[in-house]
């Protein structure tokens, strides 16, 4: 079950991801209203979900938008400093590490996957096809240059995942309406953070608006139903790792995407793409699908 949302989620990550690229929305107005609609969309689901009982649930959202706040803060800093590409190259390294953690903070996990040694090393192999394709797809001369600046951005990646993981546990009735409350808490609580630590946010968001108008809430309606579903993959999921890495399959869809609108606009031949990369991409998600189901 957590296979189908976390696929849903990637879809609406590449969806979104082209949309901020259609819409040249710049990075601090996107950080800023990520907060804002997701949490005005969500609000009205309030009202007629069954909201989660645990002040648990309630206080690691607040943890977690804070965190995602940070995160995006300092995302967008390395992207300025060192370019997407490097960023990019160098996230995957953070899905790694969420699956040792995992182990670490849930050893019983660690118990069933040593009484299936050929399992574990299979589903080890898989994350590690995941990360490595990633890394080469985006791959830059300056990424070990860039790595110890990224550390923080890593950690605070690990940070969300994991969190992101926990809350399910004190979550609603059903996996839809804990998505629902997660979504619309930890949006407000970035809307709050990023409101009063971006200089001219009002201003920002007006330029913004004028901009893109109604556009932009087709952007953020896909971003909203990434976080539900990521969070609906995350309730369903051994390991939050296979959630992380499952949602990278973005960058087939992302390219899949880019093809079409190309040729469909422009007519021109799409840009040379290194499919080796992504076919193991593509068979390493497979074989981690087919080897935790």
């Amino acid at each position: 079950m957590w296979v189908v949302f976390a696929v849903l989620s990637s879809l609406c990550d590449a969806f979104c991801g082209l949309g901020k690229q259609s819409l040249k929305l710049s990075p601090k107005a996107f950080i800023l209203y990520r907060g804002y609609i997701p949490a005005i969309l969500a609000l009205p689901f309030l009202f007629i979900i069954p909201m989660p009982k645990y002040w648990q649930f309630y206080a690691l959202c607040i943890l977690q938008g804070s965190v995602i706040a940070y995160h995006d803060f300092i995302h967008f800093k390395a992207i300025k400093k060192y370019g997407a590409e490097v960023v990019s190259s160098i996230m995957p390294l953070s899905t790694g590490l969420l699956f040792v953690l995992w182990l670490v903070i849930v050893p019983e996990t660690m118990s069933e996957y040593w009484a299936d040694k050929k399992l574990f090393i299979m589903i080890s192999l898989s994350l590690l096809g995941i990360i490595f394709s990633v890394y080469k797809y985006n791959q830059h001369k300056a990424c070990c240059r860039a790595l110890k600046y990224m550390w923080s951005v890593l950690l605070a990646s690990l940070m969300i995942n994991i969190v992101n993981k926990i809350t399910t546990k004190y979550g609603a009735v059903n996996v839809f309406a804990t998505g629902i409350a997660y979504s619309f808490m930890t949006s407000l609580v970035v809307a709050i953070i990023n409101t009063f630590t971006i200089k001219g946010s009002y201003k920002k968001l007006k330029r913004a608006y004028k901009q893109c108008n109604w556009k932009i809430v087709i952007l953020f309606v896909l971003l909203l139903f990434s976080v539900i579903t990521k969070n609906m993959a995350m309730s369903f999921a051994a390991n939050p790792a296979y959630v992380a890495a499952i949602i990278y399959l973005s960058i087939l869809w992302t390219i899949i995407g880019n093809y079409i609108i190309i040729n469909f606009k422009l007519g021109n031949k799409y840009p040379q793409t290194k499919w080796r990369y992504v076919a193991l991409l593509v068979i390493s998600s497979a074989a981690l699908i087919l080897l935790t189901n």
